[in-house]
């Protein structure tokens, strides 16, 4: 049994605290709210930072009002936000649709700006926000679940063996889904459906109708491969994709170049292929000591290393997994990707 703080204004939201302590006691955890804390020897501000310390999960909800500010100048609800973050506590936060105080709306873009670590939807009546936070404490429980990035990584490497050894000499990006809890996928219906995976890879812009596609079929995977591309999909509901992230534009040199664009445009695209919003996610580049991540440069005059890093890769559970905060992380993964194999002065 999990304690899940409730942090809000009090006054006027009384059915929303109700609904949300409601959904935690359904999920059989134990609700704490500082209403009912009773007589304590210290201000109830410490009494209340003291309890988000001390527990497991903290659940935000964010109405219109602000609500009564302590001697720092914030709000009590705030200063229990910022203790939650930094005592790495599971934040799961709920935002009222609705007009919003000044200040009220700046905090709300300050939780909407934390993005790890933390569950965050959007409410307008009781009802909703109690469905809500029951399926946000859900997922928790899938993310308890989890293997560890440890098994996920070593599956990855299985997973870059059992592709193609055409990756095994030139410059590869892989991308990788493991969803969290794994689940068992029939193959054989897999390998009977090749022409909806082909249409996927089209639909999201990784594969051309003209080229078709060849059927591939191991054991314990199927996929195909098209153009520049090869996808696999294992039985324990793992997807990856890889292709060589380098470009061609009739330059001698231009196949030393991984346009960091063109590695984020596969890497969103490959999110299209993805039918579950939890699980892991790889991203990583390999066979790179001679490449850069960068865009091909203008002019006739280039400096290329010879050897340096071969490779760089990313993992992160998402739970769930959202478009805005996985494009945001495919950003940060293809910057550093930027700093790690850099041309120039890049």
């Amino acid at each position: 049994m999990n304690k899940v703080f409730i942090s809000s204004v009090i006054s006027g939201y009384e059915s929303y605290r109700q609904a949300a302590k409601e959904a935690v006691e359904l999920m059989d955890h134990r609700p704490v709210m500082s209403e009912n804390f009773g007589a304590r020897p210290y201000p109830s501000e410490v009494a209340c930072i003291t309890e988000v310390e001390q527990s497991d999960i903290y659940l935000l909800i964010l109405g219109g009002k602000y609500g009564f500010e302590t001697d720092e100048g914030i709000s009590v609800t705030q200063a229990e936000f910022r203790a939650a973050k930094a005592a790495n506590r599971n934040i799961l936060a709920f935002v009222q649709r609705c007009e919003m105080e000044p200040r009220q709306a700046e905090f709300k873009g300050e939780v909407e700006a934390y993005q790890d670590g933390f569950f965050r939807a959007a409410f307008d009546s009781p009802v909703q926000l109690k469905d809500e936070c029951i399926r946000a404490m859900r997922q928790l429980e899938s993310m308890s679940q989890a293997i560890s990035e440890g098994d996920f990584q070593k599956r990855i490497d299985k997973v870059i063996t059992a592709l193609d050894d055409s990756w095994a000499d030139e410059p590869a990006l892989v991308a990788v889904f493991l969803p969290q809890p794994e689940r068992i996928v029939d193959i054989v219906k897999l390998e009977d459906d090749l022409d909806g995976m082909f249409r996927k890879l089209c639909d999201a812009g990784l594969a051309k109708l003209r080229d078709g596609y060849e059927a591939i079929g191991k054991a314990d995977w199927t996929g195909l491969k098209t153009g520049r591309y090869q996808l696999a999909c294992f039985a324990d509901g793992l997807v990856a994709l890889a292709t060589n992230p380098t470009l061609k534009n009739g330059n001698t040199f231009s196949s030393n170049f991984a346009p960091p664009s063109h590695i984020q445009q596969v890497a969103i695209g490959f999110s299209e292929l993805i039918n579950t919003n939890s699980g892991y996610i790889h991203i990583g580049v390999r066979n790179m000591g001679t490449a850069h991540v960068a865009e091909f440069p203008g002019g006739s005059s280039f400096s290329l290393k010879m050897f340096g890093e071969d490779q760089a890769g990313f993992n992160r559970l998402f739970v769930p997994l959202t478009k805005g905060i996985y494009q945001e992380w495919i950003e940060q993964c293809v910057n550093r990707m930027k700093r790690i194999f850099p041309y120039g002065n890049n």
